[in-house]
């Protein structure tokens, strides 16, 4: 059970350290020329323009399986004695996990904004930009 809890807790704090990069790489980026953002996160899935803005949007989705854990009280006998324990019965859950970045550019090439959604999805665009806003230009 301990170690159920454990790797839960790793699980949240992972995600929260992901959002985190994602905000601060975001922001890093923003007055920059989206080839930089082309070098840290590749290159994106789609772009739209919309009055002379351009928006480019990068999509990932990873297919994976969340482990549930549930304890249960088991009844039964042995010989004449009556045992109750509780044993813990894991569920396998099918689940996709996305992420979409949007990065809106001005007419010259130059990041004005940029927005995201992130359900777990982010975590290798999440590490690029750590390394770009832990080493900015010597990395990229």
């Amino acid at each position: 059970m301990k170690k159920v809890i454990l790797v839960g807790i790793l699980i949240v704090l992972g995600g929260c350290s992901a959002t985190q990069n994602m905000d601060k790489g975001l922001r890093a980026l923003s007055g920059k020329k989206i080839d930089t953002a082309f070098r840290v996160l590749g290159y994106p899935e789609n772009k739209q323009e919309f009055n002379g803005v351009t928006v480019y949007i990068w999509n990932n989705s990873l297919n994976t399986v969340r482990v549930y854990t549930e304890p249960r009280m088991v009844y039964g006998t042995v010989g004449k004695e009556e045992i109750r324990t509780i044993v813990n019965e894991n569920q396998y859950v099918p689940v996709t996990l996305s992420c979409r970045i949007q990065i809106a550019v001005d007419k010259n090439g130059y990041i004005k904004d940029y927005s995201y959604d992130d359900d777990g999805g982010c975590l290798s665009y999440s590490r690029r930009l750590e390394k770009y806003t832990d080493y900015g230009s010597l990395y990229y």
